[in-house]
């Protein structure tokens, strides 16, 4: 469900640093996780395929992106079943191998990856629910046949008063990052989606309110902060090194949470709660992007609506 990094140190870690005050309020959270690549790629552990076939199926998915035919058989698959209640339709290999490419069973982009990255906002700034959503992107380097975008942005406003936004890009690789915006000071991460390379400054802050006219000038790289602004890594004691590609997403810290919760009868670090509050948002970035409209969450009804709600909502 993208909500492994809640037990995870170096989120744990920023969390701390947000909740101290040290960068202030906060005003903005970006991330840009990007790819060069076509996404999603076939893997066997997703199909429970036969495995004698394994391997010719393989390179039937390469030949596949190039317009050739899959040789995948209906009776290989249980396709009735796999389509989970959705009214039937012919056995079709490419959507049952590349099911994240189509609209009609994934968001693609929104609930593979915003998932995790919403979770994450939620996580550090105690946030349960968006107050509006708005998306946009399209179809611009693969030319596969897949409905869902490679490419979106989205902008999600908070109840608490600040701007999310996420952008995901299948057509260049450079440097994805995330940044966290705060009155008195920025946190960085360096990588994707897991990265545990944080930095903590003062750079951005109330003192430095313009590049031209008291802000840090740039002429050489790589790019490192003055030092009065006082950046650091954040490093979390007996913890691994951070660096920029982090944990894997089965970091077992997170199943062993889940496990204690089971026999102490506790809560987990990722509740049914966090779980809603991320699908939500998914919900809302999908079907924003698919109508066009920007959308709003009203909390006393809990629905997703196309007008603003009302500030004094409980």
């Amino acid at each position: 469900m993208g909500t492994q990094h809640r037990s995870q140190p170096y989120p744990l870690a920023v969390r701390d640093i947000i909740r101290s005050g040290r960068i202030g309020n906060i005003v903005h959270i970006e991330q840009e996780w990007n790819v060069n690549e076509e996404r999603w790629r076939f893997t066997p552990m997703d199909t429970g395929i036969n495995k004698e076939r394994l391997m010719d199926i393989h390179m039937e998915w390469k030949q596949w992106l190039h317009g050739q035919p899959s040789k995948l058989r209906e009776e290989d698959t249980d396709w009735k079943r796999w389509l989970l209640g959705k009214p039937d339709r012919p056995f079709d290999p490419h959507v049952y191998l590349e099911f994240r490419l189509y609209k009609d069973f994934s968001s693609g982009i929104f609930d593979q990856w915003l998932s995790h990255g919403c979770d994450l906002v939620h996580f550090w700034t105690d946030e349960a629910y968006p107050e509006s959503v708005v998306s946009n992107g399209g179809i611009f380097a693969w030319k596969d046949g897949r409905d869902n975008p490679d490419t979106c942005v989205t902008a999600v406003v908070y109840p608490k008063g600040f701007l999310y936004t996420y952008k995901s890009i299948f057509c260049n690789s450079y440097r994805s990052f995330s940044r966290i915006h705060g009155r008195d000071g920025t946190i960085e991460n360096y990588g994707g989606e897991g990265a545990s390379l944080f930095t903590v400054t003062r750079e951005g802050c109330r003192q430095e309110f313009d590049p031209f006219d008291g802000g840090p000038v740039y002429t050489k790289l790589p790019i490192v902060g003055p030092a009065q602004d006082g950046e650091e890594i954040v490093h979390v004691p007996g913890a691994p090194a951070p660096n920029s590609t982090g944990p894997d997403d089965d970091d077992v810290g997170h199943l062993v949470n889940w496990l204690q919760s089971m026999q102490t009868r506790t809560q987990p670090n990722a509740t049914v709660d966090h779980g809603f509050s991320h699908a939500l948002v998914c919900i809302m970035a999908a079907q924003s992007y698919w109508s066009g409209k920007k959308l709003y969450w009203d909390p006393n009804s809990q629905q997703i609506v196309e007008h603003p709600v009302g500030k004094n909502v409980a």
